[in-house]
């Protein structure tokens, strides 16, 4: 299994959380598992999310889908930052 990081700046945690949560089913359909959230201590609006993926270009298509990306704008602040990692 592979593993992904994501940072991103939210507008709002609380609606961003609700976003996120009610992706939590197309995630898992996309092999991507959450392994650990968290927010900064100095600004927790900076959020830093940890998974395992079970496929890259999977991970990919559901990541960069044009509908999620659509639909996640309204709660990020620019483009977030994925690494993906071995």
């Amino acid at each position: 299994m592979d593993n992904l990081v994501i940072r991103q700046k939210v507008r709002d945690y609380t609606l961003w959380r609700a976003f996120y949560d009610a992706e939590h089913e197309a995630r898992q359909e996309a092999g991507i598992i959450e392994r650990g959230l968290y927010r900064g201590s100095d600004d927790p609006d900076d959020v830093v999310i940890f998974f395992s993926i079970a496929d890259k270009m999977r991970a990919k298509e559901y990541l960069y889908s044009p509908d999620l990306v659509a639909r996640r704008r309204e709660f990020l602040e620019g483009d977030p930052e994925a690494v993906f990692l071995l």
